[in-house]
């Protein structure tokens, strides 16, 4: 074991063995509550750029990353499984396949081709390990009060009135519940009503009745 941890300090490992590190380090902050889970999450899609460049060549150039699922998932989770996939790939390779000899001195040419060879290697497997769960930390936006203007919902309650009434309105998730008045007719359970009108207030949405969706 000694000799393993050693080894796991020296050239080509050596930064792969860092990066491990950083990781754990970093999870164990997340334990300890001192770090949220995103705190250091960047999200490519969102980068702006105030220059006279066209923006076609800088979204080309996040291509590479956004390939990888940089930011498609939380970057300290990519940087955790790229880190361990790299150490990995160094540690078999120089076990099995590699000519050097792990060293404490760093060889330029040798050990940067080393590194570069782990890290490619260890970013295609960061590739399939995290594609699965692309979109699994997405986060959904609320759904503004404005936003519903205009929109259907689907009365709930036995009925709807100027005074009383819920209807729900249908999202990827589950339904928002509404509170309603109609004021121009009443509307039975299992109506559609379109959304014309809101009171911050009062939080309640005024409707009409819609065409039935088919």
């Amino acid at each position: 074991m000694p000799e393993f941890l050693e080894t796991s300090f020296m050239w080509p490992t050596l930064p792969a063995t860092l990066l491990v590190l950083v990781c754990c380090t970093y999870w164990l902050m997340v334990m300890l509550g001192a770090l949220t889970v995103d705190a250091l999450h960047i999200d490519f899609h969102d980068i702006h750029f105030d220059t006279d460049v066209d923006g076609s060549l800088l979204d080309l150039g996040f291509v590479p990353f956004r390939f990888l699922n940089l930011g498609r998932v939380p970057l300290m989770f990519w940087l955790s499984v790229f880190g361990l996939s790299a150490w990995v790939v160094s540690r078999v390779i120089l076990t099995n396949f590699e000519h050097l000899e792990p060293h404490s001195g760093f060889d330029f040419t040798n050990d940067s081709l080393a590194i570069v060879r782990d890290f490619a290697i260890a970013a295609a497997i960061t590739k399939i390990l995290t594609q699965p769960l692309c979109g699994k930390f997405d986060v959904v936006e609320p759904i503004g009060s404005k936003d519903l203007l205009g929109k259907t919902c689907r009365v709930t309650t036995n009925e709807v009135t100027d005074k009383y009434g819920e209807a729900n309105f249908a999202t990827d998730a589950a339904p928002l519940v509404l509170h309603v008045r109609a004021a121009e007719e009443t509307l039975s359970k299992g109506d559609f009503a379109k959304i014309v009108d809101y009171s911050p207030e009062e939080n309640i949405y005024f409707v009409k009745r819609a065409e039935q969706e088919v």
